[in-house]
């Protein structure tokens, strides 16, 4: 199995039933099997990127169309029947612009009838999402505090997730675009983006959640001209509640690169200090 075949390599904890969840190794998406479903997840797309970024001096034709056959592609590859957004999948984060108001209702449009189901969870940059997107039957539209679909529980992760949402096996997270930094001895530095499997701290988790124990899986951004943010860099915490807040075992999580080559745990990648520091929370859990 190599990274080009469309098959998926990335393995994590495994469950005595349910879905299996895997990434697509060379992609920045993640396909679900079981139930009789397949269900393939992507999150931070930040259609309309190209505006922004062309007020900030870079002038880029737009990613949309590619974005849109990518996803379309995986869909055909993966055989997927449910597609799930995990929010921020517009850029604008409070008036539309002329490229969002052109491309959007498209571009959901035709992701809609290419499957079955398509659920749209709402990110920090979605607050008026209703207003582009085309009527679909097979097209839902949920707030942030995520969808349920069978064993996955899919949230952006700016707000708290609802209780049902962490309640399934797993739970998928974006809005971190959540990157893994290499630095050599003369400081130069590259950033790659990762996947991030891991577990709740179940001592921070259960005053809000119960006993409920998902796998946590952080999500890279699936467009590819954003940046991220290096999770092992020094004195980084985390966006959003679950991360900020210690909810999250980001010290014990296991990395893995977008072509599925397996970095280790998380708190081993940090700067020395900040190993430490993060080792006391991932024993605990």
């Amino acid at each position: 199995m190599t990274p080009g075949d469309g098959q998926t390599l990335i393995t994590g904890r495994p469950h005595s039933c349910g879905v299996d969840v895997q990434p697509v190794a060379g992609e920045r998406a993640l396909v679900a099997r079981g139930g009789g479903r397949t269900v393939l997840v992507a999150s931070d797309l930040h259609l309309g990127l190209e505006r922004r970024m062309a007020e900030e001096g870079w002038h880029v034709p737009s990613s949309t169309e590619g974005i849109v056959a990518r996803l379309l592609g995986l869909v055909t590859a993966q055989r997927a029947n449910v597609l799930v957004l995990a929010g921020d999948i517009k850029e604008s984060l409070y008036v539309a612009s002329r490229q969002e108001e052109s491309e959007l209702p498209k571009a959901i449009g035709r992701l809609a009838d290419a499957v079955e189901e398509i659920h749209l969870v709402k990110g920090n940059h979605d607050g008026d999402i209703e207003a582009w997107v085309p009527y679909r039957r097979n097209l839902r539209v949920h707030g942030g505090g995520g969808v349920r679909v069978g064993d996955l529980g899919v949230c952006h992760g700016h707000r708290w997730p609802s209780r049902e949402v962490v309640e399934a096996r797993h739970l998928l997270m974006g809005h971190n675009h959540p990157f893994v930094e290499f630095r050599d001895s003369l400081g130069h530095s590259l950033k790659e983006p990762a996947w991030f499997r891991t577990r709740l701290v179940l001592e921070r988790s259960r005053e809000r959640y119960g006993d409920a124990d998902p796998e946590v899986i952080l999500m890279p951004p699936f467009n590819e001209l954003l940046s991220g943010t290096p999770l092992n860099a020094a004195r980084f915490s985390g966006l959003g509640p679950m991360l900020a807040r210690g909810l999250v075992d980001l010290g014990g999580a296991q990395v893995y690169l977008v072509d599925g080559i397996h970095l280790g745990r998380l708190g081993d990648l940090m700067p020395p200090k900040e190993r430490e520091a993060v080792r006391g929370a991932g024993e605990a859990c």
